[in-house]
């Protein structure tokens, strides 16, 4: 390559850069760093380890901390960690400032991916069509149920949706764009091996299926052919597969079957783990994007009337990557409801594109938009009531949440969603959402 030609390279990467920023405000940035300290940070870690996978993953922080092995500490002389290093990693930089593991030590790596896949989401929307629809896209992604839920847990599961997301989100623009495309490319494998490991193979699998279904749909697998290839791979190969050899090399063949053959094989055909029928994450997939599950109707009435512009609009993308993930884990034997939060940004970006629809008078179902934002207010004016009542002390009361049990997450839930909803409805809609007859 010429001076000349890396000189243009330069000078394209830099006008990029700038589109980027262009759909940034201060302000946003502002609000969405505040909404994700309040949903995410906040508290993180008052609440003792509730949940069994908690104190699994917060132990081998704590041997790596202690034992200074960070390829694969060996916990109670024998046990194996069932997930790659890539979550435990992070806590234990953390751990390092801190000097402590805790519960918000190892909580800290979900929430703050947490956080950085609501900021991706708002630039990747921000740039596909404008900063009001990446911030709306950005904000249904960060108060979404199952969002909230595993950015305040000690899982594997947000730190592998955040680098999935991101590498489809770069995917995307190294299809529309052939500037940077090598460079781009690369970047594209090192977050294909993070995302391996973040939680094994499953990472590039699920990213690469997505890739194929949206290529087979724009007829364009020889997209491909454009691509350097081996040296991604040789990336891959080198950041993924070099802790993978020294896993192996540490703990033999009982590394292997239980990160390869228990976690990933096992679950997938249902022998090992949580075995569902096909049709479980349709409900389960409402269920945890409330609540802006309720305007789903809406949504797909909007990319009805888009049907033949889908590609031209920057529609075609997220709902293939909605699509094919849902089908790749609703497919495989093992499930859990955790498991396709690397589609909820997906999500995000649709209900972005069609806020930025509605603003311009080009979508349908404004009126069943009005009724449900009507709703929404009320809602929004109920959780003020609940949240004042939580700031007042009423939820903190030992013999009241005795009484909820099992209940009580799911009110708290309930709460950041109707707040959430009615919050953002109220400033953003005006009179447009509170008076459905108009």
């Amino acid at each position: 390559m010429t001076s000349t030609q890396l000189a243009e390279a330069f000078v394209k990467q830099e006008s990029t850069v700038k589109k980027f920023l262009s759909a940034f405000e201060i302000r946003d940035l502002v609000v969405l760093v505040v909404i994700s300290f309040v949903l995410f940070f906040w508290h993180l870690g008052d609440l003792p380890f509730y949940d069994r996978g908690e104190p699994r993953e917060g132990l081998v922080i704590q041997a790596m901390y202690w034992t200074g092995n960070w390829i694969l500490p060996i916990i109670n002389g024998d046990y194996i960690p069932f997930k790659p290093p890539l979550f435990h990693w992070v806590g234990v930089l953390v751990t390092l400032v801190d000097g402590r593991v805790d519960e918000f030590v190892a909580r800290f790596p979900s929430a703050l991916f947490g956080m950085l896949g609501v900021l991706m989401t708002y630039a990747v929307a921000g740039r596909l069509w404008n900063r009001r629809a990446g911030l709306l896209a950005a904000v249904v992604l960060a108060t979404s149920f199952e969002w909230w839920n595993a950015a305040t847990i000690t899982q594997v599961d947000m730190t592998l949706a955040f680098f999935i997301s991101a590498a489809l989100m770069l995917f995307y623009f190294l299809h529309k764009d052939a500037h940077a495309r090598t460079l781009r490319s690369l970047a594209l494998a090192f977050l294909l091996a993070l995302a391996t490991l973040a939680k094994g193979p499953l990472g590039v699998a699920v990213s690469s299926f997505v890739i194929l279904v949206y290529l087979l749909l724009r007829r364009d697998l020889a997209f491909l052919k454009k691509l350097p290839l081996f040296r991604g791979a040789a990336i891959f190969l080198l950041v993924a597969g070099s802790w993978y050899g020294l896993a192996f090399l540490q703990a033999g063949w009982s590394f292997f079957q239980r990160q390869i053959l228990d976690e990933t094989l096992l679950t997938g055909v249902g022998s090992y783990g949580h075995h569902q029928p096909i049709y479980y994450f349709v409900p389960v997939l409402f269920y945890n994007t409330l609540p802006w599950s309720f305007f789903f109707p809406a949504l797909v009435v909007f990319l009805y009337q888009k049907r033949n512009r889908l590609a031209e609009e920057h529609l075609l993308y997220p709902l293939a990557w909605l699509a094919a993930m849902f089908v790749f884990f609703s497919v495989a034997l093992g499930k859990r409801g955790i498991y396709i939060l690397p589609l909820y940004p997906a999500v995000a970006l649709l209900c972005g594109a069609w806020w930025y629809a509605l603003e311009k008078g080009v979508a349908d179902g404004i009126k069943l938009t009005r009724w449900l934002g009507f709703v929404y207010s009320i809602s929004g004016l109920l959780a003020v009531a609940a949240i004042a009542l939580y700031l007042t002390g009423a939820f903190n009361h030992t013999g009241l949440l005795l009484k909820l049990g099992n209940a009580a997450p799911v009110l708290s839930a309930i709460t950041h969603s109707f707040l959430a909803a009615g919050s953002l409805v109220l400033p953003a809609g005006g009179p447009f959402f509170l008076c459905p007859a108009l």
